[in-house]
Formats: C-alpha cells, sequence, structure tokens
C-alpha cells in the first residue's frame, strides 16, 4: 500500500512537472509569434531603398519594378476647360467738336461724355484756348484729346506756306502751355486742303464722315437724328461746341449711341483699333474696317 501512495506521488510530481515546462514554451512562443508579427508590420511601413528586392516568406528574394519617384499618378477623370467664345469688339466711333472751347457748352459735353464712360477730340481754337485755359484743361483731365484747328480759324489754303506754319505753332505752343502736351492732329479750317497745307501742317489732317451742319440749322433733334441714323462703325462725326443746341445734342448722341452699344473714343483710339498710325500730311475722313 505504501508502495503505491509512493509511485502515485511520483506520476504526480512529473505530471505538474511537464505541465510547468508546457506552459513555459507556450509562453516564449507566443512572445515570439508576436515579435514575429511586429517585424513584418514595421517591415512593410518602411520605404523600400533604392534596390528592387524584396525577399519571400521562404527567405528567396524576388524582384519588384520600383516606379521613379518622378512618375505623375494620372487623374481618375482629365479636367476638360470649357471652351469661351471670342470677345466681340464694340464698333467705335469718333465724335469730333471744332472752334471751342465754349465756357459752359464744351464743359456740358465733356461731363456728359464722363457719365457714359466715353471720349471725344476737340479741335480748338488758339486765341479761344488763351481765353478759357480752364475747358482747355479738364477736357484734357477727362480723357479726351485735344487738336489744332488754327489760331483764328483763317482758311489755311489762303495762306502762304510760312503762314500756315506759324499759325499751327502758334496754337500748339499755347497748348504745350496750358496743358503741357502738344497736338498731334489737325483739322483744317472749312475742312479746306491743299497740298500746301498738307505739307506744312506737319501732322495728319483729320477731316469727316458724318457732317451734321449744326451750325448752320442749329436744331438739337435734326442733329440727333442725322448722327443716330447714319452712324456706323469707324465714323468719324462733325460738330460745334460753341452753340447750345449743339450741346444738347451731343448730350442725347451720347447717351443713345452707348445704349447702340457703341464706345466713344479719341481720333487716336479710333485709328488705335485699327492698327493704323496716321501719318503727317495725308487726309483722313474715317476708320472703316478693309473689306
Amino acid at each position: 500500500m505504501k508502495k503505491f501512495f509512493g509511485v502515485t506521488i511520483a506520476v504526480s510530481m512529473i505530471i505538474v512537472l511537464v505541465a510547468a515546462i508546457c506552459l513555459k514554451e507556450a509562453k516564449i512562443l507566443k512572445n515570439n509569434g508576436i515579435s514575429g508579427i511586429e517585424t513584418k508590420i514595421s517591415d512593410k511601413t518602411k520605404e523600400p531603398s533604392n534596390s528592387t528586392d524584396k525577399t519571400n516568406d521562404n527567405g528567396t528574394k524576388k524582384e519588384t519594378p520600383t516606379a521613379p519617384s518622378s512618375t505623375k499618378q494620372p487623374d481618375d477623370k482629365e479636367k476638360v476647360k470649357p471652351k469661351t467664345a471670342p470677345v466681340k469688339s464694340k464698333p467705335v466711333i469718333a465724335l469730333t467738336f471744332d472752334d471751342g472751347p465754349h465756357p459752359q457748352h464744351t464743359v456740358q459735353i465733356v461731363n456728359a461724355l464722363k457719365k457714359y464712360n466715353g471720349h471725344a477730340t476737340f479741335f480748338v481754337v488758339g486765341n479761344r484756348v488763351e481765353k478759357y485755359p480752364g475747358v482747355v484743361k479738364q477736357i484734357s483731365q477727362n480723357g479726351n484729346q485735344i487738336g489744332n484747328h488754327s489760331y483764328n480759324h483763317k482758311q489755311l489754303t489762303k495762306l502762304s506756306e510760312s503762314g500756315i506754319k506759324s499759325d499751327l505753332k502758334k496754337t500748339s505752343d499755347i497748348l504745350q502751355k496750358t496743358i503741357s502736351k502738344k497736338p498731334s492732329i489737325v483739322r483744317p479750317t472749312y475742312g479746306s486742303v491743299n497740298n500746301r497745307v498738307k505739307s506744312s501742317a506737319g501732322a495728319p489732317l483729320i477731316l469727316w464722315s458724318i457732317d451734321t451742319l449744326d451750325w448752320k440749322t442749329k436744331n438739337k433733334t435734326t442733329t440727333v437724328n442725322k448722327v443716330v441714323s447714319r452712324a456706323k462703325d469707324g465714323d468719324i462725326v462733325l460738330m460745334h461746341d460753341l452753340y447750345k443746341p449743339s450741346a444738347q445734342a451731343a448730350e442725347a448722341i451720347i447717351q443713345k449711341l452707348t445704349a447702340k452699344g457703341y464706345k466713344l473714343v479719341t481720333i487716336d483710339e479710333l485709328f488705335a483699333t485699327r492698327g493704323v498710325k496716321p501719318q503727317n500730311g495725308q487726309v483722313y475722313n474715317n476708320a472703316y474696317k478693309k473689306k
């Protein structure tokens, strides 16, 4: 009986010892497994080196292509920019006013142009510039152009070559003194031109395509209708800023032409839109587009 109990105790101790050994081995294997998993995860998150080799699970290496760092990844869908229609330029007209400046009527016209974001050209007479220099400054400061229309409105075709040059130079010098700028264009008095005027003017000679005859009719409605009914792209309109009906007509013309889509421009701006640089001694009546 004692022998039986002795064997039983020995067997139990062996079982406990084996169980303890198995438990210890299980913990070691578990720790090694976790460490291996962490090592694999860490390896995957690392950036690949310049080498194109990777290691398989069995310890062998396999080659994998490495994408160059500069390769641009294409978008799933290419962005297509919508096509825009070309911007159509506005038709242009140059309103011009002769024989001024006038202390009231010229200012009235300048204010109307400013209201509708338009510009015009004023062909002034030298002796009136001397009388109303402030008006001339106001014309220029509002973006309008000033041209030479002689000193005292003598007919240039009846003057000698020296007489033409002297007359125009006198007005040019007065304008230089008044607005610090000499005029670059001339409107011959009465629209009269001959070879002597062409060779002596020293500037492009600007005439017109629409003559309102406002100096003759002195009628607002007549003047407005003549311009608005005939206006077309590239026209040069002749008016005068010495008369009240002309100033009233100009206000209406400026409003109506702007509403019809015209851009009111100076003579320089008019020819610039056509890519034309007016030449000295040449006569210009319009800036129509060439067909």
